[in-house]
C-alpha cells in the first residue's frame, strides 16, 4: 500500500527492482531503469515476484548488455490484477522479453498492458508473452516493433482476454504479429505490418475459438518473400472485417486453416490473394 516515486535514473549490472509486496504503485516520472549491464541471465529490469495490484508507469527500461539472454524488463511471476502503463522498452538480448507474465497454481489474472512503446532487436525475443491460462488479461494501445528473427509482438495463452488497438511491426525470418493458444478472446482494431518472411510465416496464429474484429495485416515482400500468409487457424474462429494488402511479389495467401474458420462478412485484399 505504498507508492514510490523514482528521483533520477537507476542502472544494474543484473536486477534493479523487486516488488514483493502488495498494492505496490512505482511511477518512473519519466526517468531511466537500465538493467543487466552484466549480461547475465537471469537479470530483469523490474521483478514482481508473487505480488497483487501493481501499477508500473511512466518510465523507460533498457536492456543495457545485448549479450544477456531470458533477462525481462518487467517480470510479473504469480501477480495479478497488475498494470503496465506508458512504459518504452528496448529489449537487446536474445530470448528476453519486454512484459513477461506467467503463472502456476496461481493465474496471473487481470493484467492490464496498455499505452506502451516495446523494441526488440534480438533473436527469440516477445514484445509481450502471456503464459500460464490466465483470465481478464487486457493488452491495448501499445506500439511494438520486433527487428529479429523469429521474434513475436504478441504471445497469449490466456482466456477471455481483449487485443485491442495495438499497432505491431515485424521485421525477420518467422515472426509473428500475433500468437495465441488459448480460447475466447477478442482481438479488436489492431494492425500489423510485416516484412522479411519465409516460407509457412504466419502474421497470426490462431488456436481455438478466438473472434477477431477490424484487423489490417500489410505484408511487405523481401529477399525470401515466398508463400506468406496473413492468418493460420488451427480451430474454429471467427473474423469480421479484416483487411489484407499483401505486397508479396511471389506467391501469397491471406488466409489458411487446418480446420474449419468462419468466413469473414467483409474482406479487402489485393490482386493476387487467394483464400484456400
Amino acid at each position: 500500500n505504498t507508492d514510490y516515486v523514482l528521483e533520477q535514473s537507476i542502472s544494474s549490472t543484473g536486477t534493479c527492482l523487486i516488488i514483493r509486496a502488495n498494492n505496490i504503485t512505482l511511477d518512473g516520472v519519466g526517468y531511466n531503469i537500465t538493467y543487466g549491464n552484466n549480461g547475465v541471465k537471469g537479470g530483469y529490469g523490474i521483478y514482481v515476484n508473487g505480488s497483487n495490484q501493481t501499477l508500473i508507469k511512466n518510465m523507460i527500461i533498457f536492456q543495457g548488455n545485448s549479450s544477456g539472454v531470458g533477462q525481462h524488463a518487467i517480470f510479473l511471476n504469480l501477480s495479478q490484477n497488475s498494470t503496465i502503463f506508458l512504459v518504452n522498452i528496448s529489449i537487446r538480448g536474445n530470448s528476453s522479453f519486454g512484459v513477461y507474465s506467467t503463472g502456476g497454481l496461481i493465474r496471473s489474472d487481470g493484467l492490464n498492458i496498455s499505452l506502451n512503446i516495446i523494441n526488440t532487436t534480438a533473436n527469440g525475443s516477445s514484445a509481450i508473452s502471456v503464459e500460464g491460462a490466465p483470465r481478464n488479461i487486457r493488452i491495448i494501445s501499445n506500439t511494438i516493433y520486433t527487428y529479429s528473427n523469429n521474434s513475436k509482438g504478441i504471445v497469449l495463452s490466456a482466456n477471455n482476454s481483449r487485443i485491442r488497438g495495438n499497432t505491431i511491426t515485424t521485421y525477420g525470418e518467422v515472426s509473428h504479429g500475433l500468437a495465441f493458444t488459448e480460447p475466447s478472446s477478442l482481438l479488436s482494431s489492431n494492425k500489423i505490418a510485416s516484412t522479411f518472411f519465409t516460407f509457412a510465416d504466419f502474421k497470426i496464429k490462431l488456436f481455438d475459438d478466438n473472434f477477431l474484429l477490424n484487423l489490417i495485416i500489410t505484408i511487405w515482400f523481401g529477399e525470401s518473400g515466398i508463400f506468406s500468409r496473413s492468418i493460420c487457424s488451427v480451430k474454429s474462429s471467427k473474423i469480421n472485417n479484416f483487411s489484407s494488402e499483401n505486397k508479396s511479389i511471389l506467391e501469397r495467401f491471406s488466409i489458411a486453416w487446418l480446420k474449419p474458420i468462419s468466413l469473414p462478412l467483409r474482406v479487402v485484399m489485393d490482386i493476387g490473394s487467394n483464400f484456400f
